[in-house]
C-alpha cells in the first residue's frame, strides 16, 4: 500500500507541474484520475463499498471514453453527490467495519 501511496504522491505533483502549462481542460481530468486511484486503493485495501465502486467505474468510463468537456461540470457534481452519501449514509454493505 505505501508504494501505491507514494507512487499516487508522485502522480498528483507531476500533475501540479503539468497543470501549469496544459489546456485547462486537462485539471478535472488529472483529478478524477487521482480520484479513481484512490478508490482503487480502497477496494484492495476492501474498505470500500458497492456506492464508491459504482463511482470508480462511471470515472473510469469518463477517462477512456470520448472526451466531451461540455459536460464535465455536471458529471462531477454528480460524483461528488453520490460520494457525500456515500459518507453521510453509510451502506449496510460496506466492507470498513
Amino acid at each position: 500500500m505505501r508504494e501505491e501511496l507514494v507512487l499516487l504522491v508522485g502522480n498528483l505533483l507531476a500533475s501540479a507541474r503539468g497543470l501549469l502549462d496544459e489546456p485547462k481542460d486537462y485539471g478535472p481530468m488529472r483529478c478524477l484520475g487521482a480520484a479513481c486511484r484512490v478508490l482503487e486503493l480502497l477496494e484492495q485495501a476492501e474498505a470500500s463499498e458497492p456506492r464508491l465502486v459504482t463511482v470508480r467505474k462511471r470515472i473510469e468510463d469518463v477517462l477512456t471514453g470520448p472526451q466531451n468537456h461540455e459536460h464535465t461540470a455536471g458529471f462531477l457534481d454528480e460524483l461528488c453527490e453520490q460520494v457525500a452519501v456515500a459518507v453521510t449514509r453509510p451502506a449496510e454493505a460496506r466492507t470498513d467495519g
